[in-house]
């Protein structure tokens, strides 16, 4: 089984309201089997504050990387050990070989963190841990400015809130 990554906007009164719309909607559109990707999968939400002077665009486009090459501790502790692993039958080319890897993403990784504004790492650090949890809650935010009103005017609906959930979800 996989995982499909979804994001879906709604307006509504709330964002619990917004919740069920937005899975009656996949429900509707991708039926109701299982593992269909959508947010039909998952069993709630986690609402976030979108950081400040940031689109939702762009922070959900800094989660996702975040995902990938902002990796945790985990993953390195795992580099860590395969060189250990390779230090004990592996040859002194591909010791070296790992070792390269490793610092080559920890630069990676680096120069991430220093594009994302100090002001928005926890909100991005959350959504990327969101995003990696497939059996876990959606995430949320709400919209607003431009990204907002155009929602707004898609759904035909002056008002309203409009939410952007995403994540996730088995496939």
């Amino acid at each position: 089984m996989g995982a499909a990554y979804f994001e879906q906007t709604v307006v509504a009164k709330s964002a619990g309201e917004a919740f069920r719309q937005a899975q009656e909607r996949a429900r509707w559109e991708d039926g109701h089997g299982g593992y269909t990707g959508t947010i039909a999968e998952k069993p709630s939400f986690v609402m976030l504050q979108l950081p400040a002077r940031m689109t939702a665009k762009r922070f959900l486009a800094l989660a996702e990387e975040a995902e990938f090459n902002g990796a945790d501790d985990e993953e390195e502790r795992w580099e860590r050990e395969r060189i250990a692993r390779l230090r004990k039958s592996g040859t002194q080319a591909q010791v070296r070989r790992a070792e390269a890897d490793l610092r080559k993403a920890q630069r990676a990784r680096e120069r991430f963190w220093k594009s994302v504004p100090d002001h928005a790492r926890l909100a991005v650090e959350r959504a990327a841990e969101l995003n990696a949890d497939k059996w876990g809650p959606a995430g949320c935010i709400e919209l607003r400015g431009a990204e907002a009103s155009a929602a707004r005017k898609a759904s035909g609906k002056q008002r309203g809130t409009a939410f952007k959930f995403f994540g996730y979800a088995s496939s």
